[in-house]
């Protein structure tokens, strides 16, 4: 099968699809980088408990959850 000229390139609605993606990705890889960083910090480790992963990393749940109180309740290690 033999690909035409105009089919060699992708759109540019794509390419700004694509370009939007990687600078917010890089922006919450920064997010995420910072968070954990603060966290070490704060509890001398990184052994981030599997409910904190499952609010930050995943987005699942109400953000509004994400309280002094329930991340102090999920920052000892071994909760992973």
């Amino acid at each position: 099968m033999r690909i035409s000229a105009a089919r060699k390139m992708a759109p540019m609605t794509l390419v700004r699809a694509a370009r939007a993606a990687a600078t917010a990705q890089a922006l919450a890889f920064q997010a995420h980088d910072k968070w954990v960083k603060a966290f070490k910090k704060e509890y001398g480790h990184d052994d981030i408990s599997d409910p904190l992963v499952e609010a930050i990393d995943y987005c699942r749940g109400d953000k509004s959850a994400l309280t002094r109180e329930f991340i102090a309740a999920n920052s000892e290690p071994g909760k992973s």
